[in-house]
C-alpha cells in the first residue's frame, strides 16, 4: 500500500484487525478510496482490493473486543469500572507515571478524574494485537467540572493478556485541548 496521500488508509491498517468498512473509515480510509480498491479487483494493482476483501472478512479478535469494551464502556462510570474487573486477572497490575497499582487503585484514579472531568467519553481509534499484547490509540472528550468547558484529548493504552484476561496495562494521556 502506498504511503501518504488524501483518501488512503495508513500503511499500518493491515495490522489493526478491523472487521468492517466503518472501521476502515476510522483509520482514515475514505469511501472513495475503498470504492477504488473494489474497482481494481482482478486488474493489475488489485492486490490492495484483495487485501481489503480479506481484511473485511477477518474476525475481530477477542483481545480487541476486550480493549474496546474496557476503554469505551468501562472507563465512563462507576458501574463500568466494576464491570472492568471481570476482564482482569486476580493479580492485575496497572502501571502509570504515578506508580503501580491494582484494580482498586485504578478505580480510585478514575473516581478522582470524575471529580475534575465529567461526562467523559472514550473512543478507540486503532487497535493492534500481537499475540497476548494489545495497543490502542484513544481519543476522549469531557467537560471540566470547575468551569463547564468542553475538553478533548488523546492517549494510548497497552495491555498484556493471560488466559484471555488482562494481567497488566499501561496508559498515557496527552494534555486536554
Amino acid at each position: 500500500m502506498s504511503k501518504g496521500g488524501a483518501g488512503r488508509a495508513p500503511d499500518h491498517a493491515r495490522d489493526v484487525g478491523m472487521a468492517s468498512a466503518a472501521d476502515l473509515i476510522h483509520l482514515g480510509a475514505s469511501e472513495q478510496w475503498m470504492r477504488r480498491l473494489v474497482e481494481h479487483e482482478g486488474r493489475p494493482g488489485g492486490a490492495e482490493a484483495r487485501w481489503l476483501g480479506s481484511l473485511l472478512s477477518r474476525p475481530v479478535t477477542n483481545h480487541e473486543r476486550t480493549v474496546r469494551a474496557i476503554v469505551e464502556e468501562c472507563w465512563v462510570s462507576a458501574a463500568g469500572v466494576e464491570r472492568m474487573r471481570t476482564f482482569l486477572t486476580a493479580g492485575y497490575v496497572h502501571h502509570s507515571v504515578l506508580g503501580d497499582t491494582d484494580a482498586d487503585g485504578f478505580a480510585a484514579g478514575l473516581a478522582w478524574l470524575d471529580g475534575r472531568i465529567g461526562e467523559r467519553a472514550y473512543r478507540v481509534e486503532h487497535v493492534v494485537v500481537s499475540g497476548e499484547l494489545a495497543a490502542a490509540l484513544l481519543s476522549w472528550s469531557g467537560v471540566r467540572s470547575d468551569d463547564g468547558s468542553a475538553v478533548t484529548g488523546s492517549g494510548a493504552y497497552h495491555c498484556r493478556f493471560e488466559g484471555g484476561l488482562i494481567s497488566e496495562d499501561w496508559d498515557v494521556f496527552f494534555p486536554a485541548g
